[in-house]
């Protein structure tokens, strides 16, 4: 499994700390949990998912993962 706590995996927008939504607790549920990504993947089929080879891949697909789950 993918680790999170890479620099190159968090990247700040700027925005005030009060005012971040990275903070508020159901983005830490909906899309920084491994277990709801991976189930999210599993659910939608996600093809990043499925040719994810190196952990750089994997990384990859996780993000997107959670960017389709911030967006919808």
């Amino acid at each position: 499994m993918p680790t999170y706590k890479r620099v190159e995996d968090r990247v700040c927008c700027g925005m005030v700390p009060e005012l971040c939504s990275s903070q508020r607790p159901e983005m830490t549920l909906s899309m920084l949990d491994m277990m709801t990504l991976y189930s999210q993947q599993q659910y939608r089929q996600d093809v990043f998912s499925f040719y994810a080879e190196t952990l750089e891949d994997v990384n990859k697909s996780f993000r997107h993962a959670a960017y389709r789950q911030f967006t919808s």
